[in-house]
């Protein structure tokens, strides 16, 4: 071994024996402190750039949800297709009436055609309709003369439709509503007028009967005062006189009332026919009613 060497071991051997001094307490604390305080600013770099990272994700998912279609768009461009034609074909057949149907029906089938060709062709064509309608609706365009029967064969004669506007039909059946309510509000008012009538005449029948029941109960209390004093004074003759004149009262109201009574009776006779009369205004009314509903549907079919 040389000399440097030696030197060499010696020197490491003296700085490992070399005991450290101890630092002060406060140093390590704020040194501690600037190591936490570091390792925070590190975080909080760390968080801004994944939250940076979090938004680019974000912008990028958006981007590409935007160029890819959803799965209903997806679906095949034959079956939009054939929805779309379905629908067209559907809102064309609220739009049309029978009519126009028959008229395309029989142009469809070369002029001519038979009832029993017309009903295939508009049940395969998407209208299934009843044999009672289409008759009706047949009849109608004959009428209108738009078709022509001709041995057992239906055909065009080149006229067109005649368009009743929708309008109109508004317009008419308002004023038939109108109409009934009128009907109505004046049968009320009669009804009322002669329940009111009615009334009137009983309270006054009413009326009359209490007063006379007034009046004769005064009379029988004055007969009985005038017997009375007649007893008190001891004359007989006076007792007669009373009692005559009592029996003659009784006799007079007997008459009033057996004349009352008559009159009564004729009132109720006279009142009958009357009631038969308006019994057969009634009936009359609602007959011409019921003549008047007829003609009306007849006209709307």
């Amino acid at each position: 071994m040389t000399l440097e060497e030696i030197t060499a071991i010696e020197e490491t051997q003296v700085e490992e024996t070399e005991v450290v001094a101890p630092e002060p307490a406060g140093k390590k604390r704020r040194a501690r402190k600037a190591k936490k305080g570091k390792k925070k600013a590190k975080k909080a770099k760390k968080g801004k750039k994944k939250s940076k990272k979090a938004r680019k994700s974000r912008k990028a998912s958006k981007k590409s949800r935007k160029g890819k279609k959803p799965r209903r768009a997806r679906k095949s461009k034959k079956g939009r297709k054939t929805r779309k034609a379905r629908k067209s074909r559907k809102g064309k057949k609220s739009r049309r009436s029978l009519a126009q149907r028959v008229m395309s029906a029989l142009r469809a089938l070369k002029g001519k055609a038979t009832f029993a060709a017309i009903r295939k062709f508009l049940n395969s064509h998407g209208a299934k309709v009843s044999k009672r309608r289409l008759r009706r609706v047949l009849r109608q365009l004959r009428k209108q003369r738009v078709v022509k029967l001709s041995k057992g064969k239906y055909s065009l004669t080149g006229k067109k439709l005649s368009k009743r506007s929708k309008a109109k039909k508004a317009r008419k059946a308002r004023k038939s509503k109108k109409s009934r309510k009128g009907k109505k509000k004046a049968k009320k008012s009669k009804k009322k007028s002669k329940k009111s009538k009615k009334s009137k005449k009983a309270r006054k029948g009413k009326k009359k009967a209490k007063k006379s029941k007034k009046k004769k109960a005064k009379k029988a209390k004055k007969a009985k005062k005038g017997k009375k004093k007649a007893a008190k004074k001891g004359k007989k003759k006076a007792a007669k006189k009373g009692k005559k004149k009592a029996a003659k009262k009784s006799r007079k109201g007997k008459k009033k009332a057996a004349k009352k009574a008559r009159k009564a009776r004729k009132s109720r006779k006279s009142r009958k026919p009357k009631r038969k009369a308006r019994k057969a205004k009634k009936s009359a009314k609602k007959a011409r009613k019921a003549r008047r509903s007829r003609v009306v549907r007849k006209a709307r079919k």
